[in-house]
């Protein structure tokens, strides 16, 4: 299959079927140029939320890569519009078990999951992960809206109809739940988690940062740590931000200063005030799926306050140049600065 390697490496890879020697190869082509880039986001976002049940080579990976073709070009001409999953037949249906149904909007590069009842998987639970400098949205059966933020995933049981609406969450989420009063809905992000009936809040549980954060825009929510033998819980009102150290276990609450530094992300923004430079590091990372290495420890306490929208990571380095004593080298793909 001449010129169609790399596209058999994205199906493989988003099977995980690729070797080490593979995945080398693989991760070399998304660096060597923005069409490749380009051409893994595509496929991956009609990919999202997927069930695999079978290996990749007993599937006709041509005629994968030329629906997914298809696809994005007709994804081009659409621009501003949704799109639905091209028609597959009953061979790519069985390799393509979809948990939900698809439509991305482009102009917001963000993918929207609408997740509808399933009456054929039984309890199955379904993730909706979305990797490092991509955002996505989900909507749940109940109505309810969930954002995943760059490097996050849910997971959610679809076939949960009595009890409480249950969502684990790694990484950052921003919720808008509807309101159930019989049918409580609870964030499980680590040894938190947060019970709600109604309320629009963002949680923040990345597993490599020192907290997990809560911030509450309207409503309430009750905040429970799992692994406390009092199970002591927390209250919010809006405004209020729940701030649990992982390290010592201790909980408290601030009043959040700038809303829209918490919750802008959910809009394709990333905002910052009077942020240290090694906490801004990780989010850089995230927002842009790069590696980023301080080489001088006193860069560290550098402050930024600014607003990322449709910027390079290039345009953000030569911020903190001008605006600061530091400089930046790009060695075998980490951007280093000192």
């Amino acid at each position: 299959m001449k010129n169609n390697k790399f596209e058999i490496y994205i199906l493989k890879y988003l099977s995980e079927e690729l070797s080490d020697s593979d995945m080398l190869w693989f991760k070399k082509q998304l660096l060597k140029s923005e069409e490749n880039r380009k051409l893994f986001k595509d496929m991956r976002k009609i990919w999202l939320s997927v069930g695999m049940e079978q290996n990749v080579d007993d599937y006709d990976i041509d005629e994968a890569i030329n629906k997914f073709k298809s696809r994005i070009e007709e994804d081009k001409k659409k621009s501003n519009k949704q799109f639905q999953m091209p028609v597959l037949n009953a061979k790519m249906t069985s390799f393509l078990r979809l948990t939900a149904v698809i439509i991305c909007f482009v102009a917001l590069s963000v993918t929207t999951y609408f997740i509808g009842k399933q009456s054929d998987s039984g309890s199955q639970p379904i993730t909706v992960s979305c990797d490092l400098g991509d955002r996505s949205k989900v909507i749940l059966p109940d109505g309810s809206k969930v954002w995943i933020n760059s490097g996050s995933k849910i997971i959610y049981n679809n076939a949960n109809t009595e009890g409480n609406r249950i969502v684990e969450l790694s990484g950052e989420g921003y919720f808008e739940v509807v309101k159930n009063k019989k049918q409580p809905f609870i964030v499980k992000s680590g040894i938190n988690e947060v019970v709600v009936l109604g309320t629009s809040f963002n949680v923040k549980a990345y597993h490599d940062d020192e907290n997990i954060e809560t911030s509450l825009i309207e409503g309430s929510v009750e905040i429970r740590n799992i692994n406390s033998k009092n199970k002591k819980s927390v209250l919010l009102i809006p405004g209020e931000q729940a701030i649990f150290s992982k390290k010592n276990k201790l909980m408290k609450v601030n009043k959040i200063e700038d809303l829209d530094s918490v919750f802008a992300w959910k809009n394709g923004k990333l905002k910052f005030i009077n942020e240290r430079l090694e906490t801004l590091i990780p989010k850089l990372e995230r927002w842009y799926n790069a590696e980023i290495q301080i080489e001088r420890e006193e860069l560290n306490d550098l402050r930024f306050t600014g607003t990322i929208e449709h910027e390079r990571i290039e345009d953000v380095l030569q911020f903190f140049k001008t605006s600061s004593n530091t400089s930046y080298k790009i060695k075998n793909d980490v951007i280093i600065l000192y």
